[in-house]
């Protein structure tokens, strides 16, 4: 697993699970399962959005709140990359046939 994906996975982690003061009683705020593994992650500058790209030819937006994507979209392959503007209105792709923005 490469270092920048350890490190987006990490922030998810912290944003999403951990938001204020450490509790090891803490239930996830919302969880999401996807048809396949999510391998990218990325999280809009201002926090309100988060991207996720997946084995199943997807690409998924959530809003910070809910755990219902915003909208999803299938790909021709498997999802390599994704990344967000700061203010969620712009996301990129990549994947093994292109880039989708």
């Amino acid at each position: 697993m490469d270092p920048l994906r350890i490190f987006l996975m990490a922030i998810l982690f912290l944003i999403v699970f951990i938001p204020g003061e450490v509790d090891a009683e803490k239930e996830p705020l919302w969880s999401y399962n996807a048809g396949s593994q999510v391998g990218w992650v990325a999280i809009s500058a201002d926090g309100e959005y988060i991207v996720a790209g997946s084995y199943d030819y997807k690409i998924y937006l959530f809003a910070k709140d809910s755990s219902t994507p915003l909208w999803s979209y299938t790909t021709e392959s498997d999802v390599t990359s994704v990344a967000i503007s700061a203010d969620g209105e712009y996301i990129v792709a990549g994947t093994f046939d292109g880039v989708y923005l």
